[in-house]
């Protein structure tokens, strides 16, 4: 009896371990396939899964002191979007500029001296996840800051502390219009000072955007340059490539799945298209070891550009960062120490172009 109980027991224990395979497995299957299903079908998941704007590692920070983010000389205030809602600003002066505001100073204070200290501007259009006071972010500011910029950075709505909403590339790019003709405001006349889009990764998509729209359209004066880092031909291209759906790769039908709702749920970002219409300089930097965006869909952007402007190939810069670490290929190019050099001979090729223009 013994020996057919220890049978029983062991027939009834492999089958309560082969169950146990098959349910973890079905469960496998089932996330794996679960993720293209909803975000093929459900629009506000896609959006959720491609801006990540819940994501923003922003506890304990302060949007409204940019001092409590080591970046002296900053003020922080907010725009009233077009449609409904307002958008977080920073303005944070060149270095040479901090000496002339104190504790006392006002908003009319910062804006005389956006206007008046002759410096050069650049707007920062953040990518997704994080917000305009994101740790790298704050680091590229403090960089321009002490080329002697002013930064001008902001959080779209859905981001930061600006309004709460699920973005869209609408919203992107009524946003940084809106800050945008903020600066040119505030400028006035004086067009002698040069502006400057700088957009990192889904940011550089609202720059390419808001740039091509500003050539053709002329709603306001365009800018002097662009600067994208880490770019990509169009939405549907990096999500394909990017290392994130990696495993993806080998599921039938995965280009239809992941890619063909993009445009319908307006976040399409065809930077390849867009660009055909920018007729300012541009400057393209990518690590060839940027593990999120892969380097060759920036390079295909800069050949796009390129080809559609031929005569202004001069103007039309690609920098190639060969870094050794692979994790800091995406957001770490503010550490490369050509970079400053870079940005202010992309600023005189700017000033002697629209010179001649």
């Amino acid at each position: 009896m013994e020996f057919i109980s220890e049978l029983t027991s062991d027939y009834f224990r492999q089958i309560y371990c082969g169950c146990g395979l098959y349910v973890t497995i079905g469960i496998i299957i089932s996330l794996y396939l679960l993720f293209p299903f909803l975000f093929h079908w459900s629009s506000l998941f896609q959006r959720h899964m491609l801006f990540m704007h819940l994501f923003q590692w922003s506890f304990g920070f302060d949007y409204y002191n940019p001092k409590r983010h080591n970046m002296y000389g900053g003020r922080d205030f907010f725009l009233e979007s077009e449609s409904d809602g307002k958008i977080g600003v920073w303005h944070i002066l060149p270095k040479s500029s901090i000496g002339n505001i104190s504790v006392d100073s006002t908003s009319n204070d910062y804006d005389t001296l956006l206007k008046e200290s002759g410096h050069p501007i650049v707007i920062y259009f953040h990518g997704n996840m994080g917000t305009r006071a994101t740790g790298h972010r704050v680091d590229l500011y403090r960089l321009l800051q002490n080329e002697n910029f002013h930064i001008v950075a902001f959080d779209y709505r859905g981001f930061g502390n600006s309004t709460s909403l699920v973005p869209t590339e609408s919203s992107l790019l009524e946003d940084g219009l809106c800050v945008y003709k903020w600066v040119r405001a505030n400028l006035g006349q004086d067009f002698k000072i040069p502006v400057f889009l700088w957009g990192h990764s889904m940011g550089t998509c609202v720059v390419v955007h808001l740039a091509a729209d500003l050539c053709t359209q002329r709603i306001v004066s365009a800018p002097s340059g662009i600067i994208l880092e880490a770019t990509f031909t169009n939405m549907k291209d990096a999500v394909l490539n990017t290392v994130m759906t990696m495993i993806y790769r080998p599921l039938p039908g995965r280009k239809w799945i992941l890619g063909s709702t993009l445009k319908k749920n307006d976040i399409a970002f065809e930077n390849d298209c867009h660009i055909r219409n920018v007729t300012i300089p541009m400057v393209f930097l990518h690590a060839t070891l940027d593990m999120v965006i892969p380097y060759k869909l920036g390079k295909n952007l800069y050949e796009i550009a390129c080809s559609s402007h031929p005569e202004d190939n001069n103007s039309i810069w690609l920098k190639t960062f060969k870094g050794e670490s692979r994790s800091s290929g995406h957001v770490f190019i503010w550490k490369e120490p050509d970079l400053p050099n870079i940005i202010q001979e992309f600023v005189s090729l700017c000033q002697s172009v629209n010179s001649t223009t």
